[in-house]
């Protein structure tokens, strides 16, 4: 009974070692892939749908029937034909006589054009720029924008930027909008906001850049434009408010002797700033020459006015009869008071 089962436990091996070398084998000699020729495409089928440029059809391996199509990673494509000695040539291109379907179709013509305007809108301490990024298909057909970049110029930093329309995201100077699809003649329109200091007006360049297509092309657009607002300057000395008076000395008026006069000069500032100044404006003041002490201007020998000083009587022009008379008649009014006392005190004793 054991010898058996160990007989039976020996076939087994044998029989699995000999499966086991047996697989390989079968796997090495199976048959491999077809080799078929395929029409390769790009575009949306049924819409834009066109034979891509290039050498057209290609040989791949593939197990598609013939007059199918199949997606891959590089697209839609249509199994033309089995390849065969008869319908390849030396330099490897196909000489059958079929036809890649729709290989007339025209090619579409993806063209992105990107337009950037800023517009500065005056605040206070500053200046808002309202960017505004259009992007239009002026190609023939639907285009798919993969992605939107604007490079910001290096004196903006993503602190400044706001209000950000249609999704888009401001990252290390850079701001981003994520894939979206144009119709032809369509536009796709984003805007934003920048605030510069009005110490920081200055000239910013930015780059717009759009990755579409197949191909991934680029579009590229810069602005340039010199920030400013135009701030009113303010209107000085419509108005004006005087300050301190200097004052000349009295002198005689050289056109009338008997009066005098003396110049002033004000100062004038703005009466809303007053510490603006206005300038200066001067005034004139006359005076009657009332007696002998008054100011009148100090003379030379030739009797010119040279200044200011007091003229005393002698200098003025000798005695006067009237006071003469009014000291006669004090002194006789003096002498008649002492003669009555005299009586009134021998009266007395």
């Amino acid at each position: 009974m054991k010898k058996k089962l160990l007989y039976s436990l020996g076939i087994i091996g044998i029989l699995s070692t000999f499966f086991f070398f047996l697989l390989p084998l079968t796997i090495v000699n199976a048959d491999p892939l077809p080799k078929v020729w395929v029409c390769k495409y790009a575009g949306i089928p049924g819409e834009n749908e066109f034979l891509k440029p290039g050498k057209q059809p290609i040989v791949v391996s593939s197990n598609a029937t013939v007059g199918t199509y199949f997606n891959d990673a590089h697209g839609r494509s249509y199994v033309l034909d089995l390849q065969t000695d008869a319908n390849t040539d030396s330099d490897n291109s196909y000489i059958g006589g079929k036809r890649c379907p729709n290989e007339d179709a025209p090619i579409p013509d993806e063209h992105l054009s990107i337009d950037k305007t800023g517009e500065p809108i005056c605040v206070e301490g500053g200046v808002d720029v309202l960017y505004t990024i259009d992007i239009l298909n002026d190609g023939n057909s639907k285009i798919t924008v993969y992605s939107v970049t604007d490079t910001l110029d290096a004196k903006i930093d993503c602190s400044q930027v706001r209000e950000i329309t249609q999704g888009g995201v401001c990252l290390d100077g850079k701001i981003i909008w994520g894939e979206f699809t144009l119709d032809m003649s369509e536009n796709g329109i984003s805007t934003y906001k920048v605030f510069v200091t009005d110490a920081n007006y200055d000239t910013y360049t930015n780059q717009v850049s759009a990755i579409y297509g197949k191909d991934e092309l680029e579009a590229y657009d810069s602005l340039k434009m010199e920030l400013y607002c135009e701030i009113e300057e303010p209107t000085y000395c419509e108005e004006t408010i005087d300050g301190d008076t200097v004052w000349s000395a009295w002198v005689v008026d050289q056109n009338d002797d008997t009066q005098k006069m003396r110049t002033g000069t004000i100062s004038l500032w703005d009466a809303e700033d007053n510490t603006y100044s206005c300038g200066t404006r001067t005034l004139t003041e006359y005076q009657p020459i009332e007696d002998e002490g008054d100011v009148l201007g100090e003379s030379d020998e030739k009797g010119e006015v040279l200044g200011t000083s007091i003229v005393s009587a002698d200098t003025a022009g000798g005695s006067n009869p009237i006071i003469n008379i009014i000291e006669y008649l004090l002194i006789i009014s003096t002498g008649i008071s002492f003669i009555f006392l005299g009586k009134r005190k021998l009266q007395l004793k």
